[in-house]
């Protein structure tokens, strides 16, 4: 079992492996954390379908980007190690066959639990 904490700190520009989220995957009147989150919750409330196809849309965009420095980024190639078994599916993902290291990650605000196979 892992612990990581203050995973966050990859957005910061002061930090030396962290750098500023620069948000181009939602529109400019989402000027606030409060109000996207309040936003979001809000339409999960009332149409959780519409709301995931429309996130879904947004990141596959092409101007959307990803956060991808210091810890950010470890924790999002630990997503990836979850998926492995998915990115080789025999029918759909690359050939070959991985297992996953991972048997279980929890991703909360700023911390994150990893726990090993």
């Amino acid at each position: 079992m892992y612990i990581i904490e203050d995973w966050g700190t990859g957005y910061w520009d002061a930090w030396p492996d962290g750098a500023a989220f620069v948000d181009m995957s939602f529109p400019d009147e989402v000027s606030t954390t409060e109000k996207f989150a309040y936003r979001m919750a809000d339409r999960m409330r009332r149409s959780p379908s519409a709301l995931l196809a429309e996130l879904k849309r947004r990141l596959v965009a092409k101007n959307s980007r990803s956060h991808n420095v210091g810890m950010v980024g470890f924790i999002k190639e630990l997503v990836d190690q979850c998926a492995v078994e998915d990115i080789f599916h025999p029918e759909f993902g690359k050939k070959g066959s991985a297992v996953s290291l991972i048997k279980e990650l929890r991703i909360q605000r700023s911390h994150a639990l990893v726990i090993r196979r």
